[in-house]
């Protein structure tokens, strides 16, 4: 069993970048359509009750938008993982902390995910697909993920054929 120590693997150094990004991608659409709905609201005299609806929802945006990116640097700090040959680790939590451990024999897929943002930074994100979770590690280099793609699909498959189950590696753009 692991100690509940920071694990030796961290996140790429340009997953704070890509989580600020999405972070104000996020942030662009979400004032664009609300602002939108409530320049509409006004322009078509709808029921001024609407209207604070839609200026209430732009606030809460922004300040959603603000405390997520005072949060990235910490979440980024937090992020770790490491494997071994039977167990994958996962510690993360910026208010509350978490520690995963994740046994190859729950483990049916590995998934390379490369979103277009992802792919902007040259990052992906794996996703190891158990019988009632998907479990994610987010904004790894791309050559990095790649590796551990392979490497835990074939961990994953050591441990099927003991176990006469079908194990998957996938790559999604």
């Amino acid at each position: 069993m692991h100690n509940n120590e920071a694990l030796k693997n961290r996140l790429c150094e340009k997953a704070v970048a890509y989580w600020r990004m999405e972070e104000l991608v996020v942030l662009i659409v979400s004032v664009l359509i609300f602002g939108g709905l409530l320049g509409l609201a006004l322009y078509r005299d709808w029921s001024s009750w609407l209207a604070y609806v839609f200026i209430t929802l732009l606030v809460l945006c922004i300040v959603g938008a603000i405390f997520g990116l005072s949060t990235i640097q910490k979440k980024y700090k937090h992020w770790s993982y490491e494997y071994d040959a039977h167990f994958f680790y996962i510690q993360e939590g910026v208010f509350t902390k978490r520690f995963l451990i994740i046994p190859f024999e729950k483990i049916q897929a590995v998934t390379l995910t490369e979103g277009i943002l992802l792919n902007q930074f040259g990052l992906a994100t794996i996703e190891l697909q158990g019988i009632k979770k998907v479990y994610r590690v987010p904004a790894l280099d791309k050559q990095v993920a790649l590796t551990i793609q392979q490497e835990l699909a074939e961990l994953t498959r050591q441990k099927g054929d003991a176990t006469d189950e079908t194990i998957t590696a996938t790559h999604s753009i």
